[in-house]
């Protein structure tokens, strides 16, 4: 059952990438100002009469532009057309009443159109680096095994040294030293070379390791004694034997390959933005507020751990506010912060973004220096006794919380940063002691609220006044 699922799946996805120019309605960077983040058109075959008609869709009709909230303007309907303009199916009034089959993004594209763009390019990328790494690996991996010796030696140490690194982090700063700004196509083969030099090791060595056991075998021996030269027995009988395990192991690097170009593009290191990729899309689909969100959800997932494991009901109580507030209450009052003032993404902070990535990384290699450092007493009392690991993300976000404060512009930014840079504090607690008496959380709880509130108050001040969230500007208060 699963395996036809998968194959399914597989043949849709296929479909996708290479009918994506026909399947789709619209242009993958095709934009519909008037319908920024619409909502989804879906189609109908009854009217508000209970009359049955060919696939039609009613248009929507923008009620406040400040909350983009629209309505559906059932007065007319909008007949589907089919095989037209070379589109398998779209509106027959594409400019007042569009198809949008998952909906419009923040700048009025339709994201159906985008994800079926956006599965060919980063499915091709996948494919192309999947492909380079097993050249590359199959290369080094059965001149290692056949030559044995210095040269194996050689090349086996050297794909260690690769696979011993943190591969997306590697990733990250070998895109990062290089220009930011490049077209799609350089892009592409960029991040399609980068992928397959950090996969290449993994095949290396398996086929390393099958082409010297291979060697030894009777057929191998009777068709070097027939004068068989040695390119001739690697390519011809020693590699083909390694196709099961190389087919095994592109299965495990496309979508890991998938997973890295998502990650570079959606920390703004991957394809420029009118192209459409599965990262891209995760980009724009994002925001910093949505990313605080998920990380006090997490953290809350935590506390509620600790607290069943280790009997200690107050932390279900801290679970729930930090669920209540962080998770849900905080991010929505700082989205309809972002829609009231209108703020935008940072464009220019202090620190740019790959060096901020670098840094970030740095002081992650520092939280778990210093967690190391502390002796946890109860480190293996209890299931839930998550000890340094769980205390050296929690330094880890707690510096670069404070990192993100004094290195951002924007205020709105640096709200986030002293959120995080609680949760931080949170975590270390949770993870050391099993968390604070609970007056003393209520307190920390309450506190933070009102902070946030006050904050808020002063981020609309300052776009007030000065038209803008940059704080560097409040220098001109100086008298």
């Amino acid at each position: 059952m699963l395996r036809t699922f998968g194959l399914v799946l597989l043949a849709m996805t296929s479909i996708a990438v290479v009918g994506a120019s026909v399947l789709a309605p619209h242009a993958s960077d095709r934009s519909f100002p008037v319908f920024l983040n619409a909502p989804p058109t879906w189609p109908h075959l009854r009217d508000d009469t209970g009359k049955w008609h060919a696939p039609f869709i009613y248009r929507w009709a923008l009620v406040n532009q400040l909350e983009q909230r629209y309505e559906e303007d059932r007065s007319a309907r909008v007949p589907l057309a089919w095989l037209k303009g070379g589109r398998l199916l779209q509106s027959s009034d594409d400019e007042g009443a569009p198809l949008f089959l998952l909906g419009a993004d923040s700048y009025g594209r339709d994201v159906f159109s985008r994800l079926m763009f956006g599965a060919r390019t980063s499915l091709s990328l996948s494919a192309a680096a999947a492909l380079g790494a097993t050249l590359i690996g199959a290369l080094v991996g059965g001149l290692a095994g056949y030559a044995g010796g210095a040269a194996d030696d050689v090349l086996m140490r050297a794909t260690d040294f690769v696979m011993v690194l943190p591969a997306m982090y590697v990733a990250l700063a070998l895109r990062a030293v290089l220009p930011l700004v490049l077209s799609a196509q350089e892009v592409f083969w960029l991040l399609a070379a980068i992928f397959a030099i950090l996969g290449a090791p993994f095949i290396a060595r398996g086929v390393r390791s099958i082409v010297r056991t291979e060697r030894r075998l009777e057929y191998a021996v009777a068709a070097e004694a027939l004068g068989a030269t040695a390119a001739r027995l690697l390519v011809r009988h020693l590699l083909p034997a390694t196709r099961g395990f190389v087919a095994v192991q592109i299965t495990l690097l496309v979508p890991a390959f998938i997973v890295a170009e998502a990650t570079l593009s959606y920390v703004g290191l991957g394809f420029p933005d009118p192209v459409a990729s599965w990262g891209t899309m995760l980009h724009d689909a994002s925001t910093n507020i949505r990313v605080f969100a998920a990380q006090s959800f997490l953290l809350a997932g935590i506390a509620n751990t600790i607290a069943y494991f280790n009997h200690a009901p107050h932390l279900y109580i801290a679970a729930f506010l930090t669920f209540a507030l962080k998770a849900v209450a905080l991010p929505i009052v700082l989205e309809r912060l972002v829609k009231r003032v209108g703020i935008g993404q940072e464009i220019a902070p202090l620190v740019n973004v790959p060096l901020s990535l670098l840094i970030s990384g740095g002081l992650t290699t520092v939280g778990y220096i210093v967690a190391a450092s502390i002796h946890h007493p109860e480190e293996s009392a209890s299931p839930a006794s998550l000890g340094r690991n769980t205390l050296a993300v929690a330094v880890s976000l707690f510096l670069i919380g404070f990192f993100m404060m004094i290195s951002r512009r924007k205020a709105i930014m640096q709200v986030l940063a002293l959120l995080s840079l609680e949760n931080g504090l949170f975590l270390a607690a949770i993870s050391l002691t099993y968390g604070m008496p609970l007056i003393v959380e209520l307190g920390i709880f309450f506190d933070l609220l009102v902070a946030v509130m006050v904050l808020g108050i002063l981020v609309y001040r300052i776009q007030e006044t000065f038209d803008s969230m940059d704080v560097s500007k409040l220098s001109r208060l100086r008298g």
